[in-house]
């Protein structure tokens, strides 16, 4: 019979899988760049560079889950003399990371040793696919990056070529470059040439400045742009336009590190202005044109004046309300007369708040964003307990808004407040309390969401940061892709985003909200076969109850009014870590803890080795066994360490209840974490917006009995591996990468990523011997009882 705790090396959470793989990619031991090319010049292969550092979790996850698959080992291994550099520590890498154009991690490049010139690039990380065809792209000369430099430069610019050589480009993580070539594509192209089906979606994806021929020429001749049979087309044209005039006239702001202010630019844009199309586009620009003028000459009177009227003419759509607001109030601490200008500002929020007395829906907003205003000076200035205050403040009229207003709800509060405190008041119906039934998958809840009247299956999630979607979704309900330029960690060098316009969940519409967009292949959303995550930017805004026994999530906007004792919450990368107390030798120590529902194991888990040492010593852990081999963490990939713990805590306090000798692990994360089976304990109301939760226990709630297997595996592409061995009987024949070939003398077949462990196949199967293979490729029979419970 099956058992209900996951094996340890399941410990995984977004985006995080995979053993690793004998087969993978096999680097050289050397880190001599003179001896890397001295073998792939003799052995005539390319040469294969993985520049990384000890601190980039993506390149954490490209060696322990896509590196270690035998689908690249077999491309990469025949191919290429494959070698890591640590760009930080060795001096090879140290010294040619300019040469090879690394300018982010992690960064894959390839190299012609007999000229040991770039020849193809990969930035970010991905999947096992993307890396594989990455590689195939430099194997075949036609792709290769220096071959299409070499073709551009040499004249070609037919435009099957061209979009070949961007697309190039742009895996290489060469933005710059990719403009330049699309600039000079454009500029040479007529007015017949541009208004077509064909260039229209590349102009849209790659033109963002009004003052380039391109945008002009649509600017002078928009009906023919118009009228390019495309769906949608002219908003399409106006979108465009509009986005490009309001994103230069930020350029021209007070802060530096938003733009280059020049004064030719500057002309030139507002001669563009006054030529453009009269229409929101144009009235936003001007209007940001003009307060940052003000702001730029330090005439913050005439700029809160500005500001006034932007105000109350409504200028701004909810989406560049709040960084138009939150900016140009931080830029009163950035003036001369800086106590002076902040005191104004503070000064006529609070007539404005004062002035905004009645008990109605506008009311309640205009109060709600004065406070978020004083929130964002009082944090420019960081003065914490002043912004603290606002914020309070500003969460009271957020509620009551929510509570009266329905479908009234603005987003205009979206963006303004620090730290994003509003994320998504907009909702139409944020005031309901909804119920979602889940599924309880490989040990996580997942529940079912609706976009665009189509059903899917997401994980929730409270350690994700973001909710993510699969790129296949993205594709089947046509959403809108949007190359951000921030970074993420796990998901590559820039984070390409989307917009679910309708998000539905159960009778809970929600409007607009960005989600991180991942692989289909992702090996989280294969394995639970979802299509996506619930994350922060959802979660976080209500107050969130859980109760496994009846398998129900419940979000709310309002709070239990019976619930009288809480525990405070904090957000940590905007996921909870809830404050515990644990009993050790005499004296019980209160420590954070993440709350994650996106986590399957069945233990508790635990910083690091170092930190299950001193909590055993100081008793806070007991019945402590030694093992070794991978272990899952939430936010690096699979880790190898010298050693692995399990045990039992002496004593977990979670409200008014202690739950003695639950089982604990080493987790290899930076908090001690609740995995989702901490939910068979109790019910847990997650109260966001107010910073606290509450756990009532279970009247019959045990602690469940941990795992004493002495050998865990796991499948991996099929394949059956030992991923960690615990105590001394199965350490003396047995260790972690080791593939389990046969089961008396039988061949495995392909193993499903849900196939139980060892021993359970051992048990259902009789067997008596088992056949497995080292790293070396050796193979050894071992009796069967190594892997039961029993050889401990």
């Amino acid at each position: 019979m099956r058992r209900s705790v996951v094996l340890i090396v399941l410990f995984w959470a977004m985006g995080l899988n995979a053993l690793a793989q004998t087969q993978g990619i096999m680097f050289e031991p050397t880190r001599s760049w003179k001896k890397i090319v001295e073998k792939a010049r003799s052995e005539n292969k390319l040469i294969f560079v993985d520049c990384y550092a000890d601190w980039c979790g993506p390149c954490k996850q490209l060696a322990s889950q896509v590196f270690t698959q035998k689908e690249v080992g077999d491309v990469f291994n025949s191919h290429f003399v494959n070698v890591q550099f640590n760009v930080e520590k060795d001096a090879d890498g140290k010294v040619n990371v300019a040469k090879w154009g690394v300018a982010s991690l992690p960064t894959l490049v390839f190299i012609d040793p007999k000229t040991e010139q770039v020849i193809g690039k990969l930035v970010g990380a991905g999947d096992a696919a993307w890396l594989v065809n990455g590689a195939k792209a430099v194997l075949d000369p036609a792709k290769r990056l220096d071959v299409l430099a070499t073709r551009y430069n040499a004249g070609e610019r037919e435009p099957a070529f061209l979009l070949e050589f961007i697309k190039a480009l742009g895996s290489a993580g060469m933005n710059a470059e990719v403009q330049q070539v699309v600039k000079e594509w454009l500029d040479g192209l007529s007015l017949d040439q541009l208004a077509t089906p064909r260039m229209w979606p590349i102009i849209m994806q790659f033109e963002n400045d009004p003052l380039s021929k391109t945008l002009l020429m649509v600017r002078d001749h928009i009906d023919r742009f118009y009228s390019i049979p495309l769906e949608n087309q002219r908003a399409m044209v106006d979108a465009t336009l509009m986005g490009a005039m309001v994103q230069t006239a930020m350029e021209f702001s007070t802060n530096p590190n938003l733009g280059i202010y020049e004064q030719d630019r500057f002309n030139a844009f507002v001669d563009y202005l006054d030529q453009a199309k009269e229409g929101p586009g144009k009235t936003m620009a001007a209007v940001w044109l003009n307060t940052s003028q003000l702001a730029r000459q330090g005439d913050w009177k005439q700029m809160l004046e500005a500001m006034r009227e932007v105000e109350r003419e409504n200028v701004f759509p909810p989406q560049l309300y709040g960084p138009y607001f939150s900016f140009f109030m931080q830029a009163l601490t950035q003036v001369k007369e800086q106590k002076a200008a902040v005191e104004a500002g503070l000064k006529w929020l609070d007539e404005l708040i004062m002035a905004a007395s009645g008990e109605d829906v506008v009311s309640y907003q205009t109060r709600a964003m004065m406070y978020a205003g004083k929130a964002a000076l009082w944090q420019a200035l960081g003065k914490s307990a002043e912004m603290k205050k606002a914020q309070k403040e500003m969460e009271k009229y957020v509620n009551l808004l929510k509570a009266n207003a329905g479908n009234h709800v603005n987003e205009q509060m979206s963006g303004v407040v620090p730290g994003g405190v509003s994320q998504g008041l907009g909702d139409s119906q944020a005031s309901r309390e909804i119920t979602l039934n889940y599924e309880f998958r490989q040990g996580v809840p997942v529940v079912k969401v609706e976009i665009n009247g189509h059903t899917y299956y997401f994980l929730f999630d409270t350690c994700a940061g973001i909710t993510c979607v699969s790129d296949k979704l993205v594709n089947t309900e046509k959403l809108a892709y949007q190359q951000t330029g921030n970074t993420m960690q796990g998901m590559g060098d820039q984070v390409v985003m989307a917009e679910i316009p309708v998000l539905s969940l159960g009778g809970l519409v929600l409007k607009g909200r960005q989600a991180a967009v991942m692989s289909e292949h992702n090996p989280v959303f294969k394995h639970l076969g979802v299509d996506g995550t619930i994350g922060a930017n959802v979660i976080n805004e209500f107050v969130v109850t859980i109760d496994a026994r009846n398998k129900t999530i419940t979000l709310s906007d309002r709070v239990d009014p019976s619930i009288s004792r809480w525990e405070t919450l904090k957000l940590w990368n905007n996921v909870p870590l809830l404050s515990v107390k644990v009993q050790g030798k005499g004296e019980v120590h209160d420590v954070p803890a993440l709350f994650d529902t996106g986590n399957g194991t069945g233990a508790i888990g635990l910083p690091s080795v170092e930190g299950f040492e001193q909590w055993t010593q100081a008793g806070i852990i007991g019945d402590v066994e030694e093992g070794n081999g991978f272990i899952g963490t939430m936010v690096g990939g699979m880790v190898k360490t010298d050693k692995l713990y399990r045990g039992r805590m002496t004593g977990l306090h979670l409200g008014d209840a202690v739950f003695k000798k639950m089982p604990i692990i080493t987790g290899g994360i930076g908090y001690l974490l609740l995995c989702f089976k901490t939910t068979d304990l109790g019910v847990f109301t997650l109260d966001y917006p107010n910073g606290r939760y509450h756990f009532e226990p279970y009247v019959d709630a045990s602690v469940w009995e941990g795992d004493s297997r002495p050998v865990m595996t796991g499948s991996d592409n099929g394949v059956l591996k030992i991923a960690a061995v615990w105590g001394k009987e199965a350490s003396k024949r047995l260790a972690p990468r080791w593939t389990v070939i046969a089961l008396d003398g039988k061949p495995l077949e392909s193993m499903a990523l849900d196939s139980p462990n060892i021993d359970e196949m051992i048990r259902e199967r009789g067997v008596k011997t088992v056949t497995v293979r080292d790293t070396e490729g050796k193979e050894y029979e071992v009796k069967a009882e190594v892997f039961l419970p029993s050889m401990r």
